[in-house]
């Protein structure tokens, strides 16, 4: 599970660099709030014990 959660908080720090070189301002305050929240879940997952293989 903290492998997949890598992968989408990676995918969504690129749709950010996406949206703030576009000037969308309302997006990146959501895609914040979006990786907050997968930032805290990782934690917790490898809290766990199921930390995020080394590719």
């Amino acid at each position: 599970m903290a492998f997949r959660l890598k992968e989408i908080e990676a995918d969504l720090i690129a749709h950010r660099a996406r949206a703030e070189a576009e000037g969308r301002i309302g997006e990146i305050e959501g895609i914040d709030l979006d990786l907050d929240a997968a930032s805290a879940e990782t934690g917790r997952s490898e809290a766990a014990g199921h930390p995020a293989p080394n590719r």
